[in-house]
């Protein structure tokens, strides 16, 4: 059959509650009844039951499109099979009851529509929560990766900062040494060092370490950096380590 595969045809006729012996005559009848019994317009409107209603006005129309293909090939319908009769358009009495068991179907279907679509939504609301947590994830990874960085350059920065500071203070000190010192005839005190003691007593008190000093706490604070680094990778790069931070937003959000 170049139109539709027999099975196809089959189903379209089962669609409209016909058997496959139908009659042109009783294919456009059912079809008629069909769209007039379940048009989306005669359901409240953006009711569940409009929406499955426009889906299988849809499927309808598809159906008698087959079916009406199929006509055109063979007028006459499928053959009849010994002992078979041909469908032809009911009495209003069997259309009554031809309508009220498709009610029943539709009600059916409805049911199992909207069972369907609860499914759906939750598939949605579930691929909607995994796509905004794996962006919430990309960001955590940026920002400990930018954090990181940050560290690093910080870190790089002071360590030039204070080798200055310290090459300027060695500087000075021999700068200082080099310089004739002044003795106090009277008291018989080094003025010049006095005053250099000073200085230092003062800028101590106010807080002041020398950049040598804060160099010796340097190689500290590499080390945890490094610490620092090697857990960010850990976060970053290893499979529990992503889980974990899954796991971490899923217990924040709730």
């Amino acid at each position: 059959m170049p139109v539709d595969t027999a099975d196809a045809i089959e189903v379209s006729f089962e669609y409209f509650g016909l058997a496959p012996t139908a009659s042109l005559q009783a294919t456009k009848e059912a079809y008629r009844r069909y769209v007039k019994e379940f048009h989306p317009d005669l359901f409240p409107k953006d009711s569940d039951e409009q929406k499955m209603a426009a889906e299988k006005l849809i499927a309808a129309n598809a159906h008698f499109e087959k079916l009406e293909k199929f006509f055109k090939e063979y007028p006459d319908g499928k053959p009849v099979d010994e002992g078979q009769e041909r469908q032809e358009p009911h009495d209003d009495g069997d259309w009554e009851a031809w309508e009220k068991q498709r009610h029943t179907a539709f009600d059916d279907e409805l049911k199992e529509w909207k069972e369907r679509q609860e499914k759906i939504q939750r598939e949605k609301a579930a691929h909607l929560e995994g796509f905004r947590r794996s962006k919430l994830v990309t960001y955590c990874r940026v920002g400990l990766v930018a954090i990181t960085i940050f560290m690093w350059m910080g870190w790089f920065s002071e360590l030039s900062k204070l080798n200055k500071g310290a090459a300027n203070e060695s500087n000075q000190q021999q700068s200082l040494s080099q310089q004739p010192h002044y003795i106090d005839p009277v008291t018989g005190i080094d003025t010049t060092e006095a005053w250099r003691r000073h200085v230092q007593d003062k800028l101590t008190a106010e807080g002041f370490v020398n950049p040598s000093e804060k160099l010796k706490e340097m190689p500290g604070k590499f080390v945890l950096l490094l610490l620092w680094s090697a857990g960010a990778g850990w976060l970053l790069l290893s499979q529990k380590g992503k889980a974990l931070v899954d796991k971490y937003l899923a217990e924040a959000e709730k």
